[in-house]
C-alpha cells in the first residue's frame, strides 16, 4: 500500500508540474500583450468611426515586431473611392496606436512603423449579408507591403483581378480628391 501511494504522489506531483509548466507557457508576454492592446484599440475605434467590423488579428513577430495585421468586414458595397479612404483612413488610425505607443517601440523592428509594417483586410459584405458578389463588383481590400489593392470578383473561376497602386499614390489621390472639393 506504501509502494502505491508513492507511485501515486509522484504521479500528481508530475502531473501538476506539467500542468503548471503548460499554463506558463501559455501566458502572453509583454510584447504580445501591448499588441493586442494596440490592435484591440484600434479595431474599436474603426468600428466606432467607420463601421467596419473586426474579425481577424495577426503579426510576424517572433523576436522583434516586423509586422501587425487586422481584418475587418464592411457590410456595404463600396467604390474603389470609397474603398482608398477606407484603407488610408485604417492604416492611418492603425499606425498612430502603433506609433503613440512609447512601450511597444523597443519590440519594433523599425520605428516609426510604416505603411510597409501594417496590414489592413477589409472584406466587403453586401448589406443583406451575402457574399455573392457579381462580375465586376469589388470584394475585397487590402493595404498590404505599402501597397493598396482592389479586388474585384473575375469569374466563378478565377476569384479575383486587382487594381493596385503605393500608399503614397492613394495619400496623394485623396489629397487631390479634398483640393477639388473646396
Amino acid at each position: 500500500m506504501k509502494k502505491f501511494l508513492c507511485i501515486l504522489a509522484v504521479f500528481v506531483f508530475f502531473y501538476f508540474s506539467y500542468e503548471l509548466l503548460l499554463s506558463l507557457y501559455a501566458l502572453p508576454s509583454e510584447k504580445e500583450k501591448i499588441v493586442q492592446t494596440i490592435e484591440s484599440k484600434t479595431a474599436k475605434i474603426l468600428k466606432q468611426r467607420l463601421g467596419l467590423i473586426p474579425f481577424g488579428v495577426g503579426g510576424q513577430m517572433m523576436n522583434q515586431i516586423q509586422r501587425l495585421m487586422l481584418d475587418f468586414q464592411y457590410k456595404h458595397e463600396v467604390t474603389v473611392e470609397e474603398g482608398r479612404r477606407l484603407l488610408v483612413y485604417s492604416v492611418l488610425q492603425f499606425l498612430d496606436e502603433i506609433n503613440s505607443n512609447e512601450v511597444i517601440r523597443k519590440y519594433l523592428q523599425n520605428f516609426p512603423f510604416q505603411p510597409k509594417n501594417v496590414e489592413v483586410c477589409i472584406f466587403l459584405v453586401k448589406p443583406d449579408g451575402s457574399t455573392d458578389f457579381d462580375f465586376g463588383d469589388l470584394e475585397v481590400l487590402v493595404a498590404k507591403e505599402g501597397k493598396i489593392q482592389f479586388k474585384y470578383n473575375n469569374s466563378t473561376y478565377s476569384r479575383y483581378r486587382t487594381h493596385e497602386e503605393t500608399f503614397e499614390e492613394a495619400c496623394k489621390i485623396l489629397e487631390e480628391e479634398k483640393q477639388k472639393a473646396m
